[in-house]
Order: C-alpha cells, then structure tokens, then sequence
C-alpha cells in the first residue's frame, strides 16, 4: 500500500466551490528511470497550469518537471490520465 499527501485549498465554503489548488505528494516508481521517487502533482486553478516533479529518494534532486496548462488536453498522458 502507498500512502500519500493530499491538500485542497479553496477561496469558498467547502461543497460551495471546487478547489482552486490541489497537491499530492507521494512515493511512486518511475518506470523510464527504474527507481522509486517522490512525486508532486499540482493542479493551480488561479494559474490554469498542472505541474509534476519526481525528485531522486536520496538527494532530492529533481529528475522530471512537466509544467503545462489545464487547457492542454494533450498533455494528459497516455489515454487521458495525468498519471
């Protein structure tokens, strides 16, 4: 079982308005590099962009950042999921 963080942070009442900013963190195989490493996906309403970055377990040094638009539906991954 993976564990993760998960944040929602919203300008409104909960149940009101959707979240304008949503972070998961969490640890999760790369497969291209063939090691586990800690990812952040961030989906920022107010910016209209999603953010991923895998950082190295050891050094935290970052591997992969992917920054596009939420309008981009091209860059959502293979079949359409952000994963």
């Amino acid at each position: 079982m993976t564990s993760a963080l998960k944040l929602k942070a919203r300008h409104g009442e909960l149940g009101a308005v959707a979240p304008h900013l949503e972070v998961t963190i969490k640890r999760e195989y790369a497969r291209d590099r063939g090691r586990c490493e800690i990812v952040q996906r961030r989906f920022d309403r107010d910016l209209g962009i999603y953010v991923e970055e895998y950082r190295d377990e050891e050094t935290n040094a970052l591997t992969f950042r992917k920054a596009v638009p939420l309008t981009d539906q091209s860059a959502h991954g293979h079949r359409g999921s952000w994963g």
